[in-house]
């Protein structure tokens, strides 16, 4: 079964069940088209794309890891 690559608002997707447009999934979940479609054309599955879960990644400098702290001063900043 060829899988297509076009992903619309009105693809219909079905999740535990239940079918719905792709876009009342993301209204549903409060996730915005734009974040569920660059997931899907990333590689993620339905159920992933919708996951309302956010990961964060480290950063060494100014990401949640080390704070805003570390970018005012670095060289008073101790981790």
């Amino acid at each position: 079964m060829a899988t297509s690559h076009i992903i619309t608002q009105m693809t219909l997707v079905t999740l535990d069940g239940i079918t719905q447009t792709a876009m009342a999934w993301a209204t549903e979940r409060g996730l915005s088209w734009e974040t569920v479609r660059s997931r899907k054309y990333r590689g993620s599955t339905w159920e992933a794309a919708f996951n309302t879960q956010t990961k964060r990644k480290k950063t060494k400098l100014g990401g949640f890891a080390y704070g805003r702290r570390a970018l005012q001063d670095p060289a008073t900043f101790r981790a």
